[in-house]
């Protein structure tokens, strides 16, 4: 089963774009800053067997629509709230890269009741300190001036570990690709949005759902320090630190984020949670 949606305008009744494969209980995979659901295609594929697999464009990125200067990382969840809830009155996974996990904690605050288990795959609930605010700032600035091009090709390879990179040359290729599909405005909104995020590890603290964590020990965007501070935080958390791996695990370390995302969603829908 493969289909999508294409949102038509900025109607917040409307939905984001998803592709959906697989049978079974539902995961949904978010993806990070300048990606879209594109970047799970090489990744999500043994998971299908067993489950049904949804993978979301998050507002201004891939095929829907952005929000303007409205752009909010609480904008993002609710639209994808009113996504799943026309494909699933079930209780769900969520996985959400970088961006997608700053939105999909902000959607395990608002909707817990939807929700089975979620992961912070190369993620943080902290705000923004206030040098990476100004430095989201300078980032907006550099992209309205340069261009999205400019942006892109120097950002994209810096995700990855730096001393495997030659290795990880195509699939840096295929992430620079779909960053280079970006609108600049909606980078710049994005770029905001991430920057007035507000700090959310209560939800982490008080939440009763498992919670997986996928931590790259020489991730850049996101310091092993901040990892380590918030991975122990929920009263069920299951971790996966990787080793020569920077911010993009889902292609640096396929097999080992695979296995343990397989052990959590088998473990979450086995043992559900009751309230």
């Amino acid at each position: 089963m493969d289909f999508c949606i294409l949102s038509k305008d900025l109607d917040m009744d409307n939905l984001l774009n998803f592709t959906s494969s697989g049978k079974g209980k539902t995961i949904v995979f978010l993806h990070g800053f300048c990606e879209s659901s594109e970047i799970w295609e090489p990744f999500v594929q043994p998971f299908t067997k067993d489950y049904h697999i949804v993978c979301i464009d998050l507002s201004g990125h891939g095929k829907s629509i952005g929000l303007g200067t409205s752009t909010t990382i609480e904008g993002m969840a609710e639209l994808v709230n009113k996504t799943i809830v026309s494909v699933t009155s079930d209780k769900f996974i969520l996985v959400g890269h970088s961006l997608g996990g700053y939105v999909t904690i902000a959607y395990a605050e608002k909707f817990p009741e939807t929700l089975a288990g979620f992961c912070f795959f190369h993620s943080s609930a902290y705000s923004d300190a206030p040098d990476k605010k100004e430095n989201r700032n300078k980032t907006a600035e550099y992209v309205k001036k340069h261009g999205v091009e400019a942006f892109s090709n120097p950002f994209v390879p810096g995700l990855f570990f730096g001393r495997r990179k030659e290795e990880l040359n195509e699939s840096i290729s295929f992430a620079t690709k779909i960053a280079l599909k970006m609108k600049a405005e909606n980078i710049v909104n994005t770029i905001l949005a991430m920057r007035d995020r507000k700090e959310r590890i209560n939800v982490l603290e008080e939440t009763i759902l498992p919670v997986a964590f996928i931590v790259g020990k020489d991730d850049t965007a996101v310091p092993f320090e901040k990892s380590l501070a918030q991975c122990h935080l929920p009263k069920q958390s299951s971790v996966l630190f990787l080793a020569q791996t920077g911010h993009m695990g889902m292609f640096e370390r396929k097999i080992e984020c695979t296995l343990f995302l397989k052990g959590f969603f088998d473990q979450v829908f086995a043992n559900p949670v009751t309230a």
